[in-house]
């Protein structure tokens, strides 16, 4: 009965301790993506290939239509947690806030304002993948 009771206890420590490290390592790998900074071009991967997305100076994005020269968008970016907030450098009237998922440094999500959905669309497409 004693020995029972002393395995017990020494699996309860061990399990404590994995969860311990576990949760370690999550918070770990949020941190390290809080870090990550968009820096280059980002081409559009899915759903299509139509956009590319440059962040300059970790203050300015721009958002270019792949062919087509003047359809340029500069904005202003500031981007907390899973947010990035737009505000256009020619006017700061309207200022735009989406969802951002950052992958890695190489790869990221934005809500989708570039495809419009038609109503009765049972799959629309809600992020647009961008990558370097």
């Amino acid at each position: 009965m004693h020995d029972e009771m002393n395995n017990m206890k020494r699996i309860a420590k061990t399990a404590c301790v994995f969860i311990s490290l576990l949760f370690i390592s999550c918070s770990g790998d949020d941190e390290a993506l809080a870090s990550v900074q968009l820096v280059g071009i980002y081409f559009e991967t899915f759903p299509s290939n139509n956009y590319q997305i440059e962040f300059q100076n970790n203050e300015i994005m721009i958002l270019k239509e792949i062919g087509r020269s003047s359809s340029d968008q500069q904005f202003f970016y500031q981007i907390s947690g899973d947010v990035i907030e737009l505000t256009p450098t020619v006017t700061s009237r309207s200022r735009l806030t989406l969802q951002i998922k950052i992958i890695d440094d190489t790869e990221f999500q934005l809500t989708n304002i570039f495809y419009p959905s038609v109503g009765e669309d049972t799959n629309p497409i809600l992020f647009v993948t961008f990558e370097k």
